[in-house]
């Protein structure tokens, strides 16, 4: 699915010992009204196309909420970092990133990596 279609749901860590040894999953990327959104209404954060400041946002910025979004399901909610990465397999762009080095999420990374002209005189 596109980057700017996605919505991504995923508990919290309060929610986290209820589903433990569940079948139900702790985080969830699907299209934006799909019927099984409905579902998944049960994880108590989302993010995504459902928000007007994602509809008008750059790819590249919905990339880097979606990867800040990442940091926060896995460090301070605890979600598995395996779990999530799987699921955010599902969006095009991000699997792109991961498997051709290439799109929006490719684009942040090496925004940041590219070394000014003066880097040699500080590094």
């Amino acid at each position: 699915m596109k980057l700017a279609e996605v919505m991504v749901w995923w508990s919290d860590a309060e929610e986290a010992p209820f589903l433990a040894g569940s079948s139900l999953p702790a985080v969830k990327v699907l299209q934006v009204m799909s019927e099984e959104n409905i579902r998944f209404d049960y994880l108590s954060n989302s993010v995504g196309a459902c928000f007007a400041g994602w509809r008008e946002a750059h790819p590249r910025d919905q990339a880097t909420y979606l990867l800040s979004i990442f940091n926060r399901m896995v460090c301070r909610d605890r979600i598995n970092p395996l779990e999530a990465h799987n699921e955010y397999m599902q969006i095009d762009e991000y699997r792109e990133w991961v498997e051709l080095e290439t799109g929006p999420f490719s684009d942040i990374h090496w925004k940041w990596a590219e070394p000014e002209k003066d880097d040699d005189e500080i590094c």
